[in-house]
C-alpha cells in the first residue's frame, strides 16, 4: 500500500458499514479517504484527496449496498439469467445474446484502452477494484449479507442448482451494465420510431 497504513478508511459516524480500519490495504489506496454519510438521507459522501482513491471507494460504496442489483444486470446484459433462476429466463438471455451486448462492451473497452490518455481506462479500472475488494471481503464471511443474496441461496438448496458463487467484476462487466441501463432507459424508443414514421406519412394537420 503507497502510504495509507491501516486507516485508509475513515468513517463519520452515520455509516452502514462500521469500522474498515483493518485489512483495506490490500485495496491499495494512496491517501485516507472520509466516507461520511448525511444525517437525514443516508447518502454516502466520499471525500478522497486523488481520483484514483475516489473511484476505488467509489466502488466499494455502490457494491456495498447494490451488489445484487449489479449482480441482477451483469447477468441479464451477459444473456447468463438462468444461471440464477433456471430454464424460465432461457428467453431472455436470447434476447440479451442476440442483440450483443456482450460483445458491444468489448468494443468499448477496446476503443477506451486505444485512447491517448488512460484516465478513463484507469478511472475504470480503480472502480472494478473497489467493487473487488467488497466482494473479497464478503467471500470471508461466506455469503452476502444481503435479503436477496440469502434467498437466492435458499432456492439453490431446494431446488438443488449449483451454488451461488461470489465472482468478480470485470471491466466488461461494468461496461456492460452501463449499456444495460441505457437500454432500460430508452424504452419508449418504439414509441419514437411509430410517431416519426406517422410524421413522414401523415399531414401535420
Amino acid at each position: 500500500m503507497d502510504g495509507a497504513g491501516e486507516n485508509a478508511f475513515a468513517y463519520g459516524d452515520y455509516t452502514a458499514f462500521g469500522n474498515l480500519s483493518k485489512g483495506c490495504e490490500d485495496l491499495g489506496l494512496k491517501e485516507t479517504v472520509l466516507i461520511q454519510r448525511d444525517k437525514k438521507t443516508n447518502i454516502p459522501h466520499i471525500i478522497a484527496q486523488n481520483m484514483h482513491d475516489l473511484y476505488k471507494a467509489q466502488g466499494y460504496i455502490i457494491s456495498s449496498e447494490r451488489m445484487f442489483q449489479m449482480t441482477l444486470f451483469k447477468h441479464i446484459a451477459h444473456g447468463r439469467l438462468s444461471e440464477l433462476f433456471g430454464q424460465e429466463c432461457i428467453e431472455i438471455d436470447i434476447f440479451a445474446r442476440t442483440l450483443g451486448w456482450t460483445h458491444l462492451a468489448t468494443l468499448t473497452w477496446k476503443n477506451i484502452k486505444n485512447m491517448k490518455s488512460k484516465q478513463v481506462e484507469n478511472m475504470i479500472k480503480d472502480y472494478v477494484a473497489g467493487i473487488n475488494f467488497y466482494i473479497k471481503s464478503q467471500e470471508k464471511k461466506g455469503q452476502f449479507t444481503s435479503v436477496e443474496f440469502k434467498l437466492l441461496a435458499n432456492k439453490s438448496k431446494s431446488t438443488k442448482k449449483k451454488k451461488l458463487e461470489f465472482e468478480p467484476f470485470t471491466v466488461i462487466d461494468v461496461i456492460i451494465i452501463e449499456r444495460f441501463l441505457g437500454f432500460q432507459l430508452s424504452a419508449g424508443f418504439q414509441q419514437k420510431i411509430i410517431r416519426a414514421r406517422l410524421l413522414y406519412y401523415l399531414k401535420p394537420e
